[in-house]
């Protein structure tokens, strides 16, 4: 038995049945659609297959909530146990960077790296960097095309709008796709869950 047969034979009978699986995999080798088979000896009862499809939604979003809540959670924890040590790396690093600096000041730039037997520093020379406060006016004030950039884009939404209408025609490297059928929603009526309290949590050690 296969492990897709189980499954169709578990989604469309609720148990795994070896003798029917087995049966399931012979008629599948022989271009016999399975699914459509036990669909139609199962029959199809909606009552029941959103009753199971609910569940399962309502229990995936009881995880997910839980899993946020513990996340959240965790987040304020590492916050408050590293705040401190952040301000103090912050005030050291500073310290660091100074001595570095004055150290290459005094070689005139020959030395640039703190060395320690615990790390060091590195100051590297930075490269220019061009910032624009106000892109129209020095769009306005420059006259030669090479500092400008054109960009050029279909408008998909436009162009579908007008090829449904038929207003245009058939473009080269365009086609318009009409799915066959339409496109299905579930919603199953799943309430609000609460994460589980007695759910296992991290503990600060």
């Amino acid at each position: 038995m296969t492990v897709a047969t189980q499954d169709v034979v578990e989604e469309s009978f609720g148990f795994a049945d070896e003798d029917l699986a087995g049966l399931c995999d012979r008629l599948s080798e022989e271009g016999v659609d399975v699914q459509s088979l036990l669909t139609e000896l199962a029959g199809i009862d909606p009552d029941r297959l959103m009753r199971r499809y609910r569940a399962m939604t309502i229990r995936k979003q009881s995880i997910a909530e839980q899993a946020a809540e513990e996340r959240s959670r965790l987040d304020a924890w590492v916050q408050a146990k590293t705040q401190g040590l952040d301000r103090q790396l912050e005030f050291l690093g500073g310290q660091l960077v100074t001595a570095a600096r004055e150290l290459a000041k005094r070689t005139h730039g020959k030395v640039k790296k703190l060395d320690t037997p615990w790390g060091h520093v590195q100051l590297r020379k930075q490269p220019a960097s061009l910032v624009v406060e106000d892109a129209e006016k020095a769009l306005g004030a420059l006259t030669d095309e090479q500092f400008i950039r054109v960009t050029r884009s279909i408008d998909k939404a436009a162009l579908k709008k007008a090829m449904l209408a038929g207003e245009v025609g058939d473009i080269p490297g365009v086609t318009l796709e009409q799915p066959d059928e339409d496109k299905a929603t579930i919603s199953p009526d799943v309430p609000k869950v609460k994460a589980d309290a007695d759910a296992p949590r991290p503990t600060d050690k």
